[in-house]
């Protein structure tokens, strides 16, 4: 006879194996609870008389007693005994991990036969050969975990553990959430024996709080439900790669972050830098610190260590760089001047609530101009932002452009931000990589509330998307961890301010797509992008048409951030915006695009229309070569052209779109043709060369092709349709060359330059003055 946990009846076996004869049963029960069958007392199966016995005591071909139950449950004999299993399994209160297979959901696996519940205790012993994996939610009591054993939670399961958490030498494997729940009091993660080798998300959800002992990471979120989650003497580093950044969500009323001694957040920032597909060269990346605690050295230069993988090469003018250059490789924005200060000491502390702009080579091993490059993570350790420690606001002057950092290590939505927020335009301003430029070094994408926060650089739905972190025609509302943008004051200007509400989840390299937020607000877009010689979108912009928008500049509009490399911008009212917003379209409503920075190389016009009522034709007019060509509203357009010696050919404002009621057979007629059909639209195949445009020093150079020589009134017209000054003209030859010097009163600005015979418009440019 033998007891443990377990009523064991003799049945014959002395330790031996001797497993020939049957065991006389013996009913420890009153006769009324009896059995019907000596089958219903073996061996149970978490029962101390499984797995004890010698095989070589086993006679060859008996597999079986004489009930036929199997004498072996794993791999040694069995007890040769019935027993009767006592409510310590019975009810469900604890059970033990038998490691049969891997599937904790398998109640094969369990002592007593039932799979835990969050009201039952779990042991996962040591010494098996089969660890538990779960593959949906699980949950436990309390439980333990032995040395050398270990969990695993598949990238859609959950474990959650609803009372104590003792790790005795387990290690951890969860791809997907790891919940510590409940109110046990003195909880650490990971325990000073245990381990991490994968940590997607964690939540902490006990109301007394959990102290995380030992470093590790987290891939995913550590998500702050309820308790204080103390970071004691240990680095908890939220990974970054090219398939997501890991994040702290946002902090609950009942939860809170704390630090001891040298605990800390690393938080890190994936770069793509690379020559591989889907990557981009040496760039320019607008970043955000989301903690205190380092300095540029310390951080971003790995303490001028060669360290593979992670850090950049940075060099500029003062103290602390890798290489003294004239020109800065880190700057961040000034208001006051509008420009870019260069940082002169990397000594200083990195945290920056307005971000910088660093130049990225690749890590710390390209360390040459000619490198190549490779991708890189940026990384700093500190304390993060939490409720305890909110981040501070930053001002924003009005009609001014402003930089900020995300403050958190955390995606954060726009219109949250602004929610928060006073004196801020509904438009933000991020700087894209993958945008080429004339240097291949990024470009900037304007995100503004009116189109739905569609970026303006690409053409949907079937135009070449400029980059894969913002495809066209996808809203993209978030600004990412790690990332700094810049916003636009109203008229009154105000502060942009934080919490944790701002807070969203997910995660991507710059950007993830959003879905079409904010589309059924708008009536009809027009997507415009500028591809170069190369195929590759350099810029773009969008027009938005609907009745809650009006013809006046305002705060629907989006003010263009120009790039180092090509623009192609609108042109209204005196100002170069990205984002038009209009009325509703209306025969005769005219487009006014503007160029800059154009090489002398083959460019193509990409137009993608979307909401559009078809009662309109669409035309549009090069007023340099003198062609006209129909863009279509039902599907994307493109045109191609040359910028050639001839400075003309960069004229900013070389393209219009005009809008004209549907003629029948129109599709093929010629520029002469169409000059008749819409009048003035054409200007009469009239070209107005103005050079150079930008107007420096008040002088206008006009040259005029294709008119007759005469008497002409020239008229330069501002943003309220007023002449602001009157010249007549005397035209002998084409290309005669007019100098029209501009009254030094004129205020700096967009004007409309027309060309008036008699009482008849048949040209127009448009003309900046600075």
């Amino acid at each position: 006879t033998a007891t443990v946990t377990h009523s064991l009846v003799e049945g014959g076996y002395t330790g031996t194996g001797n497993i020939n004869a049957d065991p006389l049963f013996v009913n420890p029960q009153p006769a009324s609870a009896a059995p019907t069958t000596l089958g219903d007392y073996r061996l149970q199966a978490c029962s101390p008389a499984i797995n004890i016995g010698n095989n070589a005591d086993i006679p060859f071909g008996i597999t079986t007693d004489l009930d036929n139950n199997p004498r072996i449950a794993y791999t040694d004999v069995d007890l040769g005994a019935y027993e009767q299993q006592t409510n310590i399994y019975k009810d469900g209160n604890f059970t033990t991990w038998k490691g049969v297979n891997t599937n904790w959901h398998d109640k094969v696996n369990w002592c007593g036969g039932f799979i835990p519940s969050s009201t039952v205790d779990v042991t996962i012993p040591s010494s098996l050969s089969n660890y538990p994996l779960l593959s949906s939610a699980g949950s436990t009591k309390n439980i333990i975990l032995n040395n050398g054993s270990s969990v695993s939670v598949a990238a859609t399961a959950q474990l959650t553990i609803n009372g104590t958490y003792t790790n005795n030498g387990s290690v951890i494997f969860n791809l997907g959430t790891w919940v510590m729940a409940g109110n046990a009091v003195g909880q650490s993660f990971p325990g000073a024996a245990g381990s991490v080798s994968d940590m997607n998300n964690l939540e902490i959800n006990n109301s007394n709080g959990i102290t995380m002992d030992k470093s590790f990471s987290i891939t995913g979120s550590l998500i702050p439900t309820s308790g204080n989650i103390n970071v004691n003497n240990a680095t908890i580093r939220l990974r970054s790669t090219a398939t997501g950044t890991a994040s702290i969500a946002a902090v609950q009323p009942g939860a809170s972050i704390s630090y001891t001694g040298t605990g800390k957040f690393e938080i890190q920032r994936y770069i793509n830098t690379g020559t591989g597909t889907g990557q981009h060269g040496k760039s320019w990346q607008f970043l955000s610190a989301a903690v205190s605690g380092q300095s540029v050295f310390q951080s971003w230069q790995e303490n001028g260590l060669t360290t593979p993988g992670f850090g950049t090469w940075i060099t500029g003018t003062g103290t602390g760089f890798d290489a003294t250059t004239v020109l800065p490789s880190i700057k961040s924005f000034n208001t006051a001047t509008n420009g870019w200060t260069p940082v002169v000491n990397t000594g200083a502390a990195l945290y920056n609530k307005l971000g910088y702009m660093l130049f990225v080579r690749g890590d710390r091993t390209v360390n040459t101009y000619n490198g190549t490059p490779n991708t890189t993570v940026m990384r700093i350790s500190g304390q993060v932002h939490s409720p305890s420690n909110p981040p501070p606001s930053v001002p924003v002057a009005a009609n001014k452009f402003q930089s900020f950092g995300n403050p958190y290590p955390s995606r954060i939505e726009f219109s949250k931000v602004r929610a928060l927020s006073t004196g801020i335009d509904d438009v933000f301003y991020v700087w894209d990589p993958l945008i080429p430029g004339n240097f291949n070094l990024g470009g900037w994408q304007t995100i503004s509330g009116v189109t739905g926060y569609i970026p303006t650089v690409g053409l949907p739905p079937t135009g070449n998307a400029a980059s894969a972190y913002y495809p066209a025609g996808i809203a993209a509302p978030y600004i990412e961890s790690g990332s700094a943008v810049f916003v636009h004051g109203n008229a009154a200007g105000g502060n942009l301010n934080f919490n944790e509400s701002c807070k969203v989840a997910g995660s991507r390299l710059v950007n993830r797509p959003g879905g079409n937020i904010g589309q059924q607000q708008v009536k009809a877009l027009l997507s415009a992008a500028l591809y170069n010689h190369a195929g590759l979108i350099a810029d773009g912009n969008i027009v938005v048409f609907g009745r809650d928008f009006s013809a006046d500049v305002n705060a629907d509009d989006a003010i263009k951030i120009m790039n180092d490399g090509e623009n192609f911008g609108l042109s209204r009212s005196g100002k170069l915006l990205a984002v038009e917003s209009r009325s509703v379209l209306n025969t005769d409503d005219t487009i006014f695009y503007y160029l800059s920075n154009l090489r002398q190389q083959t460019y193509q016009l990409g137009f993608a229309p979307r909401n559009f009522d078809n009662y309109l034709n669409a035309w549009l007019i090069d007023r340099y070569s003198n062609t006209i060509q129909e863009i279509s509203m039902r599907d994307s357009s493109f045109y191609n052209f040359s910028v050639t010696a001839d400075v003309a050919s960069t004229r900013p404002d070389r393209f219009i779109i005009v809008f004209r009621k549907k003629k029948k057979n129109h599709n093929n007629i010629s520029a002469s043709q169409e000059d008749r059909l819409y009048g003035n639209s054409m200007m009469q195949h009239v070209t107005m060369q103005v050079y150079p445009n930008p107007i420096k020093d008040n002088t206008i150079q006009i040259y005029l092709h294709g008119i007759k020589q005469g008497r002409y009134r020239l008229m330069l017209i501002d943003n309220l349709e007023r002449i602001v000054q009157l010249e007549m003209i005397d035209h002998k030859t084409n290309g005669m060359l007019h100098l029209i010097q501009v009254n030094q009163k004129t205020a700096p600005g967009i004007y409309r330059l027309r060309l008036v015979d008699t009482d008849k418009e048949i040209s127009v440019a448009s003309v900046l003055i600075e």
